[in-house]
Formats: C-alpha cells, sequence, structure tokens
C-alpha cells in the first residue's frame, strides 16, 4: 500500500514541531501591561481623546424661533445650553453641542487641522480652528463650527484631524462629520454627528 505525500510530509512536520518546539507557543498570550518596552506605542502617536459625557436634553427640545436673531456673540456663548444631537457615532464623543436661540455650535477637542463646509448655504456658517502650540504632537487645538438653523437648510461640514504620517511626519484625514437638516415639511431638525 502506497502512503500519501501529504500524510507523510504531515507526519514530519508534526514529529519536528515536538522533536524542536518550545512550550511557549502553546502558553497564554501576554498581557499588554507585562508586553516589553518595544511594544509600546510610538512617541510620535498622538493620544486619544477622552468621550465627553453626553447631556439629558436633545438640542430641538425646545422650539425654535420663527424669527432669525443676530449672530451670538463670544459672551453670548457663554450662556447657551449645553444639549445632545439627535445622533451621533461613538468617535463623536469628543464634540460637544450648544444652542443659544436657532444658533447652534458644534466644538470638537481633537487635534484638528482644518473645517470645510461641503453642502447647503454658507450663509450664517462659522468655522473656528484653535491654534495649535508649538511643532508635533502637543494638546488638542480644538475647533469649532456655528450656524443658524432654519426649516428648509441643510449643512454638511467636515472636521479634519492631524495625523502622523510616516513620510512628512503629519497629515490631514477625514474625522467627524456634522449633518444638519431641516427637510420641508419636518416638523423639527436633526443633527447627526459620524
Amino acid at each position: 500500500m502506497r502512503a500519501h505525500p501529504f500524510s507523510l510530509v504531515a507526519a514530519v512536520g508534526l514529529a519536528l514541531a515536538f522533536a524542536f518546539g518550545s512550550t511557549a507557543s502553546w502558553s497564554e498570550p501576554t498581557p499588554p501591561s507585562a508586553a516589553s518596552a518595544s511594544a509600546a506605542p510610538s512617541a510620535s502617536a498622538p493620544p486619544r481623546s477622552k468621550p465627553l459625557p453626553l447631556p439629558e436634553e436633545t438640542f430641538d427640545a425646545e422650539p425654535f424661533p420663527a424669527a432669525a436673531s443676530e449672530r451670538p456673540s463670544l459672551k453670548d456663548w457663554q450662556s447657551a445650553k449645553l444639549v445632545e444631537a439627535t445622533r451621533r457615532s461613538p468617535r463623536s464623543r469628543v464634540c460637544s453641542v450648544f444652542r443659544l436661540r436657532e444658533w447652534v455650535k458644534v466644538r470638537c477637542a481633537l487635534r484638528i487641522a482644518s473645517v470645510n463646509q461641503f453642502g447647503g448655504n454658507p450663509q450664517d456658517a462659522y468655522t473656528w480652528v484653535g491654534v495649535a502650540e508649538g511643532f508635533g504632537w502637543g494638546p488638542e487645538n480644538g475647533a469649532e463650527v456655528m450656524f443658524r438653523v432654519a426649516p428648509g437648510d441643510r449643512r454638511v461640514f467636515q472636521f479634519f484631524e492631524l495625523v502622523p504620517d510616516p513620510c512628512v511626519g503629519q497629515a490631514s484625514s477625514p474625522s467627524i462629520l456634522v449633518d444638519a437638516s431641516w427637510a420641508p415639511g419636518d416638523a423639527r431638525p436633526t443633527l447627526v454627528l459620524r
């Protein structure tokens, strides 16, 4: 009776593994706390922002005024109410939402390179990116987008986060997306952070 080549190779492989193999390959994996210093994350990688506590009240809980009001000043925003978006992704938990009359401000605590508006009316929409201190991976500079919410409006903003890049050191990558819309005929607007 002739032996199959595969079974012969498998038998020789198993015999060699048992003869020369170590028992370490069969042990439990090393917990992260016991890993060597060489397995530590790179010093150039930025730490992740901590999630913020979520407020109980949604941004559309109170009715929006029918008449347009002036753009709020920095002093006005100090009394703004912290509210929750209609929906959000887990990643967007680093962002806070504030509402003052019909104005909404979304502030994200990340290392932001830029904020772009990709859709909707640019009138009564404002973006701000904080100044980064020094070079390298310092603390979050943060960014904000502020806009008026009115029936029929739809706006889409994209935050771009600074990320490590092996070729050039730093690059920007799409991060949080802010989608605010109040479709004609809907009773209230929606605000989605993802």
